[in-house]
């Protein structure tokens, strides 16, 4: 169980390093992997995602994306 943790946490790390990516491609390849997180999380997950939210919610207001 910690080692699924420690690989989510370790996953959404580095996701949300590529958030202020130059690329748009990059941006939108971190807003669809977020998206499809949600499908699939568990409370456990969902208490790891929370601090990373807003960060994941402002690619919203990102012009240059486009979500299919």
């Amino acid at each position: 169980m910690y080692t699924r943790i420690y690989h989510d946490l370790c996953m959404l790390t580095c996701i949300q390093a590529r958030i202020r990516d130059p690329n748009a491609a990059t941006r939108t390849t971190v807003l669809s992997a977020i998206r499809y997180t949600f499908a699939d999380s568990s409370p456990a997950f969902d208490e790891i995602l929370a601090p990373y939210i807003i960060d994941f919610l402002s690619l919203m207001e990102d012009g240059e994306l486009v979500i299919i």
